[in-house]
């Protein structure tokens, strides 16, 4: 059965992030006096919610100092991102692509709106996004599949009917977990890695053809 919806991480999918939030969390980290491994990112940061991210770093705390917390990371990633914006290659392609098929297309993101919205601003994309959700709309993040199944109900696409675009494990566990077809784009992990994780992997979005992209099939156990 072919897709009839494509739903889309931003950090790592659409965007060149990842060494922007690597250098932004560690900055932040060291300030709070916390050294974060490559292997934490792989593992417990990227995909992931702030709110997951900095309670495992600091423990439970008040809902007024984690939102203070976030907005103080936050504030870094974007003064380290904002001059090095970069889309990954075959981003605006493959979105104009699946807008002249007249497929509906949804963010799900992991970031606070406030990053949505710069990204947003700096790319000028949002016009092809039919619905989007981001960490302020859900209640669990990534890899619990609350943010995917509420993207296609915000388009109007039963889960089935929808193909995922992630790089990270949390995210490719969320789709797979909401009965979704992923496609993982290899911009955090190697191919190696995704593949087991993934129904089709990719270096980045130039590898993709939108009207493909509606055909991938759900890998056999």
């Amino acid at each position: 059965m072919r897709a009839a919806a494509v739903l889309f991480d931003m950090d790592g999918v659409l965007i060149d992030t990842n060494t922007a939030h690597r250098d932004a969390y560690r900055r932040f980290a060291a300030r709070h006096g916390v050294r974060l491994s490559d292997r934490d990112f792989r593992e417990h940061v990227f995909g992931r919610t702030n709110k997951d991210v900095l309670t495992r770093l600091f423990g439970r705390m008040s809902a007024r100092r984690l939102a203070r917390l976030e907005a103080e990371k936050e504030a870094d990633f974007r003064r380290v991102f904002g001059p090095r914006f970069k889309l990954v290659k075959g981003t605006r392609a493959l979105l104009s692509g699946l807008r002249r098929l007249g497929v509906p297309v949804a963010l799900a993101t992991s970031a606070p709106a406030a990053n949505v919205r710069f990204f947003f601003q700096k790319s000028g994309l949002e016009r092809y996004f039919d619905g989007v959700v981001d960490s302020t709309g859900i209640r669990r993040g990534k890899p619990d599949p609350e943010i995917y199944l509420k993207a296609a109900r915000r388009i109007g696409v039963p889960p089935r009917s929808c193909v995922v675009l992630e790089d990270s494990y949390s995210g490719a566990r969320a789709a797979r977990r909401a009965g979704m077809r992923v496609v993982g784009v290899a911009t955090t992990h190697t191919p190696e890695e995704l593949r087991t994780r993934t129904d089709r992997v990719v270096r980045d979005l130039s590898g993709i053809r939108p009207a493909a992209l509606l055909r991938v099939r759900r890998r056999r156990a």
